[in-house]
């Protein structure tokens, strides 16, 4: 029986986060978890405060937990928007306490293509997170982080 591993994809909007986890997901017979399924709604829209991101790690843990226990997964993929640092270390602390390989990619590329990729989206999102928040992907990136620019990726 081999070790559980979990990857998190983190970036703006059309970096490629959910592209990837589902794909090695799929590729791997892992489990994909998308961070945002645990958003929570005000107004008819994902509501980014510091409380609500908290929430939404802990129901990440505990979904994680739950996978660990009772699912053979021996990968796990997530993917979202991750603007606190609390949040990495919360997921990192989780992984260390119970004894679980971890990696931390930060997906980048150039605003223009991200934009593009959004707008190309079926479903919308109402808010353009990469306007509103630039520099926390600009100026961020959790120690240990593999760095992506995924630009020139379709």
């Amino acid at each position: 029986m081999g070790r559980i591993e979990i990857v998190l994809f983190y970036g703006p909007n059309g970096s490629g986060k959910t592209t990837m986890a589902r794909y090695l997901a799929t590729k791997h017979r892992g489990l994909h978890i998308q961070l945002d399924w645990f958003s929570s709604m005000h107004r008819g829209k994902i509501w980014h405060t510091r409380k609500n991101n908290k929430d939404k790690m802990n129901l990440l843990l505990g979904t994680l937990s739950a996978a660990v226990k009772k699912t053979e997964y021996k990968k796990i993929y997530i993917d979202g928007v991750l603007i606190y640092p609390f949040m990495f270390k919360m997921l990192e602390n989780w992984c260390l306490e119970n004894k679980i390989d971890y990696k931390f990619i930060k997906l980048i590329g150039h605003p223009a293509k991200l934009q593009s990729r959004v707008k190309n989206r079926e479903v919308k999102p109402n808010v353009d997170w990469n306007k509103k928040l630039p520099d926390i992907y600009r100026k961020f990136t959790y120690r240990g982080s593999v760095e992506i620019d995924t630009t020139n990726k379709s």
